[in-house]
């Protein structure tokens, strides 16, 4: 096995060097932007929060719902997954209808405002605002998180960022220790002679001076 690990080492070495090179980039934007996703606050400027105003009454909330439902099933091939009442500055109180379609297995959402004035109005605007979607978030923490993620080439795409990421750090953790460890049986190897040379030469020594003492009572008494 240790022959074998050995033969390995070889030519592992230098793919290991050649692939870190190749992908020192890609890793180090992973890396730098991880960080930076978990620490918004190094480069986002505080947000004040403000309180929104009271919530429309219930049954006004529970008709627009009941309206939004009733769209999304009209959509060809969507899928609800998350359905919830927000709120924004510009838009007010409105319902999110989160969802995919199944065609491009892409995520969507539909806005329908909540406005406390007749069911009529209330009804246009829905139908209005499911024709449209929410303006992307832009900033950095958007940009940071596409790009740690791969969605910045597209969702299309992303997971071919995410296995060469992933598949880079996994053969190079892996290559990385089996290069190591002929290098740490060699020096332990090397420890271990030490340790017994010292051994072999601390027992050594009483006999030395047992047997120099001999030589010099026998030379006192010829003399």
């Amino acid at each position: 096995m240790f022959a074998i690990i050995r033969t390995l080492s070889r030519p592992l070495r230098q793919l290991h060097r050649w692939i870190g090179l190749a992908l020192m980039i890609p890793l180090l934007s992973v890396a730098v932007t991880g960080i930076l996703l978990i620490h918004p606050n190094w480069y986002e400027s505080r947000k004040v929060e403000e309180l929104p105003p009271s919530p429309p009454p219930p049954r006004e909330i529970a008709r627009v719902i009941a309206t939004a439902l009733d769209d999304a099933s009209k959509l060809e091939g969507f899928h609800i997954k998350q359905i919830d009442v927000r709120f924004h500055p510009s838009l007010g109180w409105f319902v999110n209808v989160k969802g995919v379609h199944r065609s491009t297995a892409r995520e969507r959402q539909y806005v329908h405002p909540v406005a406390a004035t007749t069911s009529q109005t209330m009804g246009k605007s829905a139908q209005q605002a499911i024709l449209s979607e929410p303006p992307p978030k832009l900033g950095l923490k958007k940009f940071f998180k596409d790009l740690h993620t791969g969605e910045i080439f597209g969702k299309e795409w992303a997971w071919i960022w995410a296995d060469l990421v992933g598949f880079s750090l996994a053969f190079l953790a892996c290559s990385g220790l089996i290069i190591y460890l002929p290098v740490f049986w060699a020096k332990r190897k090397r420890n271990t002679n030490r340790v017994l040379a010292g051994e072999v030469q601390s027992s050594i020594g009483p006999f030395k001076s047992t047997e120099s003492r001999e030589d010099v009572s026998c030379a006192r008494s010829v003399g």
